[in-house]
């Protein structure tokens, strides 16, 4: 930063102020909780028939086999 004429004081204070680029291209996203989408996912895909919950497992439909892969590339 010497080269520029910037002083380290000056330059400390502008990253204080500025937002990195990681941050600017997250602005206005929000992290999420994996676990959180993965269960909406399995209670939706148990309303439309293609899982049936036994105990703490979920298994496949025929029909849930077929429609997981051919929309979602899921392999069951």
């Amino acid at each position: 930063m010497k080269k520029l004429g910037v002083a380290k004081e000056q330059d400390e204070e502008w990253h204080r102020t500025h937002q990195t680029l990681s941050e600017q291209r997250s602005r206005g996203t929000k992290a999420v909780n994996p676990l959180s989408v993965g269960g909406g996912f399995l209670a939706w895909c148990t309303e439309q028939g293609w899982l049936v919950k036994r105990g703490t497992q979920y298994v496949a439909t025929p029909e849930g086999v077929r429609e997981l892969h051919k929309r979602f590339g899921i392999e069951v």
